[in-house]
């Protein structure tokens, strides 16, 4: 018996499992009730991956002998490995019973207690086994887990750093502790956290992806590249190709954005919200046009949305044409977010005598302006949970009869939704106002110059005109219009308070070009990612490579919106930027009494603004070329009487305008969508 009980111990050790469990079961047939043996074959039977034979040698053992606190510790385990954590509770309760010292039950019995939301009893467990020993790292971190899990997070963030402290190479307090720091938005101190695994792990995959994904979130975009593609060297995966296009775009280099997502999407083509993203994408490659922009739409819907067709069921809905019609809003975006700025206004003046509003929402946060868009929609509809087949169900007994996408392909688009056709009218506008390719969504609403007649052909849907591509987005209190800077003595400056993203290569060549030839004149940029040093950095390296010095140019970060338009008062003239353009940031510019230079292009997102200063009567303000873009700038800022004559009569001529007056823009569109019922009670609806 010593013999084979021993041999198998020595082979149990040396991870020869199967060979240790024929010794053990060689000592049992000497001696048959021997309960150490039995514990050791349940062991070893446990390293063999015989769970099953594991918890019977464990039975056997405590069949022998009762007051075997260690089998009582082994064979909960095991129960708590197969989700049977009552059982489990009681087998490690018994153990420290029988053994009140025994850490390891303690431990064990606070993550089995923790596991079924037990969190005060969890807590008791394991600062017990911290009593017993201080220096327990799982302790640590199962009771920094335990705490995060009751709302104590500041409590929580000390175990894990106390943990890392005694063990630095500990993975799984690594991960807690950054998950922690996330939940308290302390986003730069997860970044370091993750800095200190990765030099501890330099090759987990996992631990680059979530710093890639924080860097992201915290606008350091040339960092977060960087780790996605430390991610993809060790092996290629969606989410990095995905993330490293994302900060390729944020950083306006939209080409090897698009680049990006096509190895993303050759890693998973039936991936519908990364061929969404790589739709996006497409918008920011300058040599890109309606052609090319419009056929991946359709590509998209041809691949993910088409199989759907033969499912879409008549609609019952009443067809007087005059009565009180439902429109429901689906958007991700009722939280204050830019593109709400941009429909709201709609939403908030709807004569609520001829339209009931639904809302369906998509948010992934709230904020304060989530009340007034709850309050807008009755009923409201929280639809992250629900299913394409719940919504559509939903959308159908709400009884919609107009059904608007807010969203295009941007993130929390529910587009398949679209694709049942589930109200008798769908519409798209205003969020990602730039066309889905989704032949079910019956119109666009755009404009003449966002979509020339010549373009329209490209379209999945059919473009119905208003004044303007968007509506009224300024603020009820914005600053009073400054008089001109450069006849209060400060050096003519030109401006762009724009996303950085936008400014791509191209535009800061002409943009230096210009600065070039308006001797003394400066530059001001305006936007998040200028609070990152190595973003501020890389735009004084753009220009300096075009010849101008870092002293002409103004780089200033986020404010709050209110300050943020008031520092539209240090600029002369806008620089809008291209392929993509700008958009709430020309509204508000011309509304600051600044014209903006705008270069219409061969897209929607490349003509946005020139629909904005066309509709306010600024059509010598619109380029058609580069030469053109440069020789407008040049004249007016030759001209400040003029310019400053402009600026004063800017902000009314904007008010007298369609962008000027959100009640009468609204009126716009709910005439549109009356004419739209009004087709569709006049024809059957194409199945």
């Amino acid at each position: 018996f010593d013999a084979h009980y021993n041999l198998g111990n020595a082979l149990n050790a040396l991870g020869r499992h199967n060979e240790a469990v024929t010794s053990f079961r060689r000592a049992l047939d000497i001696k048959a009730n021997h309960p150490l043996a039995y514990n050791n074959l349940g062991i070893a039977l446990y390293n063999s991956g015989k769970i099953d034979d594991a918890i019977m040698a464990f039975g056997c053992a405590l069949a022998a002998d009762q007051n075997y606190a260690e089998a009582h510790f082994n064979l909960a385990r095991l129960l708590a490995l197969r989700g049977e954590r009552e059982l489990a509770i009681a087998g490690y309760r018994r153990a420290i019973v029988l053994k009140p010292d025994y850490i390891d039950a303690h431990i064990n019995l606070g993550a089995a207690l923790q596991a079924i939301a037990r969190y005060g009893e969890a807590g008791d467990s394991l600062n017990r086994a911290l009593s017993l020993r201080p220096d327990s790292v799982e302790a640590l971190n199962n009771l920094g887990v335990v705490l995060r899990e009751m709302g104590k997070y500041d409590e929580s963030v000390s175990c894990f750093k106390r943990a890392l402290t005694l063990d630095p190479r500990f993975d799984q307090a690594y991960g807690n502790l950054c998950a922690v720091l996330q939940l308290l938005k302390r986003d730069d101190e997860a970044v370091g956290c993750l800095e200190n695994w990765i030099k501890i792990q330099p090759d987990h995959i996992d631990c680059w992806n979530l710093l890639g994904t924080l860097q992201t979130r915290i606008d350091r975009y040339e960092d977060a590249a960087s780790s996605f593609r430390s991610s993809l060297a060790i092996r290629p995966s969606v989410g990095a190709h995905a993330g490293l296009a994302y900060a390729l775009l944020r950083t306006g280099r939209g080409a090897e954005a698009a680049t990006s997502y096509q190895h993303a999407l050759a890693l998973d083509p039936d991936n519908v919200s990364v061929h969404s993203d790589y739709v996006y994408a497409l918008d920011f490659v300058p040599e890109l046009g309606f052609v090319e922009h419009q056929a991946e739409r359709r590509r998209w819907y041809e691949r993910h949305a088409r199989k759907f067709a033969s499912a879409i069921e008549p609609h019952a809905n009443d067809r007087t044409s005059d009565r009180k019609l439902r429109i429901g809003y689906v958007s991700a975006d009722f939280n204050g977010n830019s593109p709400s700025l941009v429909f709201g206004p709609v939403l908030r003046h709807h004569d609520r005598s001829k339209f009931d509003l639904v809302l369906y929402s998509e948010n992934r946060f709230e904020s304060p302006n989530t009340k007034e868009f709850r309050e807008m929609g009755s009923p409201w509809r929280d639809t992250m949970t629900l299913s394409d087949k719940e919504m559509v169900q939903q959308i159908r007994e709400d009884g919609i009869d107009i059904l608007v996408d807010l969203s295009g392909h941007s993130y929390g688009h529910r587009l398949l939704v679209f694709a049942h056709k589930p109200a008798p009218v769908q519409v798209t506008a205003w969020g990602m106002a730039t066309g889905t390719g989704v032949p079910t969504i019956d119109y666009f609403l755009s404009d003449p110059v966002s979509v020339p007649e010549s373009a329209r052909q490209y379209f999945a849907e059919k473009i119905f005109d208003l004044p303007c591509i968007l509506g009224p987005v300024i603020p009820d209190q914005a600053p009073a219009v400054e008089s001109l800077p450069c006849m209060r003595g400060a050096p003519f400056t030109f401006g762009c308070l724009n996303r950085l993203n936008k400014i791509t290569d191209g535009v800061v060549m002409l943009w230096a070009r210009l600065l070039r030839e308006v001797p003394g004149s400066r530059l001001l940029l305006k936007d998040a990612q200028l609070s990152d040093p190595s973003e501020r950095q890389r735009m004084v390296s753009a220009f300096g490579a075009q010849g101008v010095s870092e002293d002409r140019l103004i780089l200033l970060p986020r404010t709050p919106r209110l300050e943020h338009l008031a520092a539209f008062g240090r600029v002369d003239i806008a620089l809008d930027p291209f392929p993509t353009t700008g958009g709430i940031s020309t509204q508000e510019a011309m509304w600051m009494g600044v014209p903006v230079v705008v270069m219409l292009g061969n897209g929607i997102p490349s003509r946005a603004s020139a629909a904005m200063v066309s509709a306010v009567g600024l059509t010598d303000w619109v380029a058609a070329n580069e030469e053109e873009y440069v020789d407008i700038a040049k004249r007016f800022a030759a001209d400040p009487v003029a310019l400053a004559k402009l600026r004063a009569s800017l902000r009314p001529s904007m008010a007298s305008s369609p962008l000027g007056d959100a009640v009468k823009y609204c009126r716009t569109v709910e005439d549109a969508y009356r004419t739209m019922w009004q087709r569709w009670c006049q024809t059957e609806p194409i199945l």
